[in-house]
């Protein structure tokens, strides 16, 4: 269908062209042109930019540093509402202060065989960071008042269960560095 509107357009070209537009036209379209170009910049009112942009910081910071200090206040009345909650079990408060100084002493231990033994330290701080997981999941139960001599029992037992597994490592890492005590010759680290 291209092909015969080409034809016929091609056939009938001299028709087509009979209408010339009239003589003023080209200088109309000129003058028009040289117009847009003479479009003039405005200066802008810079200072008033500027006191905008200032109003828009003022008020994001205003709203960042409210949005920060309701989240800490939130924060701080949950760990004061722990802390009441803890407090009526001090059994709990002085397990968590004894195993917690016990393994930082095992850990600085354990430290002194990083240089030796460059993954220990990390799977180290993986099988504590898996405990320490369960532990989160015990002290929310004990939030929720499940049974709460058996979570404070079993967060106690959480504890004894990080000191031992660390003490079973230094002793290993002991062995390792000291041959004399054949006592644990197969085990692995």
């Amino acid at each position: 269908m291209e092909d015969k509107l080409e034809k016929f357009i091609i056939d009938n070209r001299n028709e087509f062209d009979t209408i010339e537009p009239p003589a003023g036209m080209w200088d109309k379209i000129n003058q028009n042109v040289q117009k847009e170009k003479k479009i003039e910049l405005k200066p802008r009112n810079w200072k008033g930019i500027l006191w905008k942009a200032a109003g828009v910081l003022i008020i994001f910071g205003i709203s960042f540093t409210l949005s920060e200090l309701l989240h800490r206040n939130d924060g701080a009345i949950a760990e004061l509402a722990s802390e009441s909650e803890e407090a009526q079990y001090p059994q709990l408060i002085e397990a968590e202060a004894y195993y917690t100084s016990q393994m930082n002493k095992q850990m600085t231990e354990i430290d002194k065989f990083s240089h030796t033994y460059p993954e220990l330290k990390s799977q180290v701080d993986y099988d504590i960071s898996e405990l320490d997981s369960l532990y989160q999941e015990l002290k929310n139960d004990l939030h929720d008042n499940v049974d709460n001599e058996e979570v404070v029992e079993a967060m106690i037992q959480n504890y004894r269960l990080k000191l031992q597994i660390l003490e079973e490592i230094l002793e290993m890492l002991n062995q390792f560095e000291n041959p004399s005590n054949e006592k644990i010759k197969n085990h692995e680290i």
